[in-house]
């Protein structure tokens, strides 16, 4: 009794063993096919998401559709090789039509190149049949896998602000040129650039000196894409780029009025919309900021002689361009200053209000006049940036040279000869108002602009107008700013050594700007 008990206990184990090794045997099979299709599922995914950003970034530097489509299919068969871990493409789902690209407008729907196009949608989609090994023991030999991805090249807004100053013109010419052609034949060319899409970009231009021009953001700067439309009316305004003389830059360098514009100009084009497009401008200067737009009162403005403000209502205001005193008469009222614009008219420029321009120019009256002016310049420019004090970029402006503060120990009555201190004081005001005026712009959280700024070099007439690196740093808010503010939309300041390489700042500076718009 006793053998036979051990006998049937014995094949009792022997079952029971069986049964685990079958069981232990479906699990491991179990584990190694989920294992297997895990490896599948994250390599295609991987490649999946690859192919689609580098069919955006092929956007970015060609706005061609198949090209991208192309680049796109390569990277997918390049990362998820045929055969991987013995998966195969779906018949549903060949890989030479595995990336579409669309445009959308601003609500997600289709959207009309050129109109409503805000964006274009790459879209990659894609599947295999992955192989299973040990469940084919239960009828189960292959399992599908596929997944969709998508990465977006965002659109753009780009308003391009030209330093048209008197400086433009002074500088020896390259190749013929003076800096002034050179500027508009570089910022046409801008137009051509492949880095931009007229489907879905829009370009706008602001020149300023003394005075301003706006040329509201267009679509057609190109036709087709790729070439520059010589037709579009950006193209054709630039043709008289500093004045009605091509090539005749003048006046001084109004930086912030100039920032002012295209800050207007980003705000009309959206109007009461909510912007769908990446809004970006494109400071170019070759020198620092020696101007102002502020208001002056009949109390405070001294200078000039033909002008005669309204009667009433008090306090009688003259919204109007004060420029160094090199040459300078006073306050002037911008739409009175000679048009530096990139046509004979200025409707960019802030109203006059019905005032005029200082007169006797050069004149030593006048010039008494100017700084009688200047012993009483208001806090803040017409924009509210302030012109000194807690917070600006050049907290004392002049101390350096002897001036506690804007308008002390400015003599009632002086000549250019003794007027260093004033016009070092001057250049500070202008700098901070430039300063605070893209602060400003840059924290608007509606708009978000990005700014990017290119110094050129080798113009300056005097050591006021030299080019400043660390303005233009702040302006920019690159991480070497002095007032750095992650929180801001950064920049990139560039730097062309003279007129020749004006070029290449401006190529640099499309560069940067598309590569942040793939997404």
């Amino acid at each position: 009794m006793q053998a036979s008990k051990t006998k049937r206990e014995k094949g009792f184990a022997i079952v029971l063993t069986t049964l685990a090794l079958v069981s232990t045997m479906l699990v491991a099979g179990l584990g190694f096919d989920v294992a297997t299709l895990y490896l599948i599922r994250t390599k295609l995914q991987g490649a999946m998401d690859a192919a689609a950003l580098a069919s955006v970034r092929s956007l970015t530097t060609n706005p061609n559709v198949t090209t991208a489509q192309t680049v796109g299919e390569e990277f997918l068969t390049a990362n998820f090789p045929n055969g991987y871990w013995g998966a195969q493409p779906l018949a549903s789902m060949p890989v030479a039509s595995a990336v579409s690209i669309s445009e959308v407008d601003a609500n997600g729907n289709t959207g009309t190149p050129g109109t409503t196009s805000v964006a274009k949608v790459v879209t990659v989609t894609a599947g295999v049949s992955a192989p299973l090994y040990f469940l084919r023991m239960l009828g189960q030999s292959s399992a599908n896998i596929s997944f969709t991805s998508q990465a977006t090249r965002q659109g753009v807004l780009v308003i391009l602000v030209l330093d048209g100053s008197y400086s433009m013109s002074l500088a020896a010419a390259y190749s013929g040129h003076t800096p002034c052609i050179w500027a508009q034949i570089d910022a046409q060319a801008f137009l051509g650039y492949s880095q931009f899409d007229p489907d879905i970009d829009r370009i706008g231009a602001v020149a300023f000196g003394g005075s301003t021009y706006t040329v509201a953001p267009i679509a057609n700067f190109q036709s087709p894409a790729g070439t520059v439309n010589t037709s579009s009316s950006l193209y054709t305004a630039l043709n008289s780029f500093g004045g009605s003389a091509p090539g005749n830059c003048q006046g001084y360098t109004n930086t912030v009025e100039g920032l002012q514009q295209a800050y207007n100009a980003i705000k009309t084009f959206w109007g009461a919309s909510t912007p769908s497009r990446a809004n970006v401008v494109i400071l170019m200067t070759d020198g620092a900021p020696n101007g102002f737009t502020a208001d002056w009162t009949k109390a405070t403005r001294k200078s000039g002689d033909t002008c005669a403000p309204p009667a009433s209502p008090a306090p009688q205001n003259l919204t109007g361009f004060v420029g160094r005193e090199f040459g300078e008469t006073g306050v002037e009222s911008i739409a009175a200053t000679t048009s530096m614009a990139m046509t004979t008219t200025d409707p960019g420029a802030v109203a006059n209000n019905g005032h005029c321009a200082m007169g006797n120019t050069g004149t030593t009256a006048n010039l008494a006049n100017w700084f009688g002016d200047w012993t009483l310049i208001p806090s803040t420019d017409a924009y509210g940036d302030s012109l000194y004090g807690a917070g600006t970029y050049i907290t004392s402006p002049g101390s350096a040279y002897g001036m506690a503060s804007p308008g002390n120990a400015v003599p009632a009555n002086s000549t250019a000869d003794s007027s260093n201190a004033t016009e070092w004081q001057y250049v500070d005001l202008s700098r901070n108002a430039a300063d605070g005026a893209a602060s400003r712009m840059r924290s608007d959280s509606t708009y978000r602009i990005a700014i990017y700024c290119i110094g050129l070099y080798g113009n300056a007439i005097d050591a006021y107008d030299a080019v400043d690196d660390t303005l233009m740093n702040r302006i920019a808010n690159t991480p070497s700013s002095t007032a750095y503010n992650p929180g801001q939309p950064v920049g990139a300041y560039f730097i062309a050594p003279n007129s020749g390489q004006l070029a290449a700042a401006f190529a640099q500076v499309a560069s940067a700007i598309v590569a942040r718009l793939s997404r």
